[in-house]
Formats: structure tokens, sequence, C-alpha cells
């Protein structure tokens, strides 16, 4: 039983930051209407719903009785208070880990480090020193 709750409290989490932060579902994030950009960006009000649907699927196949409803609601729950902890944690995490592309602002050609992963810098401006404002 723990073995499923954590793996919901994961994937709700997950499912949190794909909806609602990650680039790469910014296409679809980006998108929302008002309402639904708010309930997304709860993570305890999604985190709820990613766990409860998930856990109520699973009962679906073969008929939800009392004791899948029960299990769901529980496992809803406890995502509810688990999303927003593990979704703080990562978006800590994913910014303390930074990022392997330079960006403008660290590179200089004559640090050791970083002045060969800049090579395809060097000649470019940032944008707001060049003319047309865009690299």
């Amino acid at each position: 039983m723990i073995v499923v709750f954590v793996a919901h409290a994961l994937v709700a989490a997950a499912l949190f930051y794909l909806g609602s932060r990650a680039l790469i579902t910014q296409w679809l994030w980006s998108r929302y209407p008002q309402r639904i950009a708010t309930f997304m960006d709860c993570a305890a009000c999604s985190g709820f719903w990613y766990g409860f649907l998930p856990a109520l699927g699973r009962h679906v196949h073969n008929g939800v009785d009392f004791e899948g409803a029960i299990t769901a609601i529980v496992i809803g729950l406890c995502t509810l208070v688990t999303t927003p902890m593990l979704a703080a944690l990562m978006q800590l995490s994913i910014e303390h880990l930074g990022s392997s592309v330079p960006s403008h602002e660290m590179c200089d050609a004559a640090d050791p480090i970083y002045g060969q992963r800049c090579e395809h810098l060097v000649g470019h401006k940032p944008p707001h020193e060049s003319a047309e404002g865009t690299w």
C-alpha cells in the first residue's frame, strides 16, 4: 500500500509540474483560461484530482465499489498534502541545478571553463545591445 501511495504522490507532483510550470508544456498551460489557470496553479487543488482520478481509474475496470471509492478519496486527500511539498522541492531542485547551456551573461572568452562553451556566442551581442533587439 505504501508503494502505491508513493507512486500516486510522485505522479501527482509530476502532473502538477507538467500542467502548470514545465517549459515543455508551456504551449498548453500558457493558453489556459483564467479560471483554469488559477486552479492549475494551486498545487493542493490540482494535486487532489491528480491523485484521486488515477486511483479511481484503477477501480473502474472492476466496477467502482465502496472500498475503491474510499481508497481513491484517501489517496486524493494525501496527494492534496504531498503535491505542494514535492512540487516545491522539485522546483527548487531544478533552479539549483541550473543549466549547462551558457547564457550571454556567464560567457567570457578568456574564462577557461566557459570559454570553449561560449565560442558560438562570440560576436553576438545581448538583445539590449543589438540594433534589432534580438540575437
